[in-house]
């Protein structure tokens, strides 16, 4: 995943990317289309510190929900994350966020 994050204290915007592992599950596993559940899990390096985090290497962890239109390549999806250093630096402020994504299967 790539990574772009803007905070406010400091005031600084963060970029990084990372790696990571990626489920889906979904509801009618004929045509694996319509509604899906998925998960995943990565490590993400970036250029500065989140605000109340000491490490630069940080761990994404996400659940969503979306659906996939049938006959076509095309989904949404809205998704739940947390990224944090999992308490292995001293200090482990951490982020939650949602996001909304459409995408394109090629």
């Amino acid at each position: 995943p790539l990574f772009v994050y803007d905070q406010h204290e400091p005031d600084e915007t963060l970029w990084g990317g990372g790696v990571g592992l990626a489920t889906r599950i979904y509801r009618n596993t004929e045509t694996f289309d319509g509604f899906f559940a998925e998960a995943g899990a990565g490590l993400i390096g970036h250029d500065g510190k989140l605000e109340g985090n000491s490490a630069s290497i940080d761990f994404l962890l996400e659940a969503g929900v979306g659906y996939r239109f049938p006959d076509t390549d095309w989904h949404v999806a809205l998704k739940f994350n947390h990224l944090s250093n999992g308490g292995l630096a001293s200090s482990n402020g951490g982020t939650n966020g949602f996001g909304l994504g459409f995408g394109y299967r090629f």
